[in-house]
């Protein structure tokens, strides 16, 4: 209930459009994974795009970012949150499933995350390598 509230009053108030400030590229692609990435760790997945798509497309705009390499940072920001400590629900679910406790799988969980964040460095750096296979079969729509 509270995050249709959240979200319902971001799409109504033009609230979100007064908070942009002029950044460079990089700072925003910063900006947008490390909001994706924190709210990924507390949020659901569905209701954290539909909130955070909202508020960080006009920083997205303003740092001049593609369409789609702010959604394929977002969603990988998103899938490394819902698996990092303190409160990864998927991370909770898996240890709960499998009856562990969460100091055990943190060990297991470092293996997984250090790929995770070099392929998010590796899509934030390079955002022409990402818009590569888009340009290449849809180039007259990108």
């Amino acid at each position: 209930m509270l995050t249709q509230t959240v979200g319902f009053s971001l799409a109504l108030w033009p609230v979100r459009y007064q908070v942009v400030v002029p950044v460079d590229a990089f700072a925003g692609l910063r900006i947008v994974a490390g909001s994706v990435f924190l709210i990924g760790m507390f949020i659901d997945a569905i209701p954290a795009i539909i909130i955070l798509g909202i508020v960080l497309w006009p920083l997205a705009e303003a740092s001049h970012m593609h369409p789609i390499h702010f959604a394929i940072i977002g969603v990988i920001a998103l899938a490394f949150g819902l698996v990092a400590p303190p409160y990864g629900l998927c991370l909770l679910i898996a240890c709960k499933v499998e009856d562990i406790e969460i100091k055990q799988a943190l060990r297991d969980l470092a293996i997984v995350l250090c790929p995770m964040l070099v392929v998010l460095l590796i899509v934030i750096f390079f955002p022409e390598l990402i818009l590569a296979l888009p340009k290449m079969f849809m180039g007259k729509f990108i």
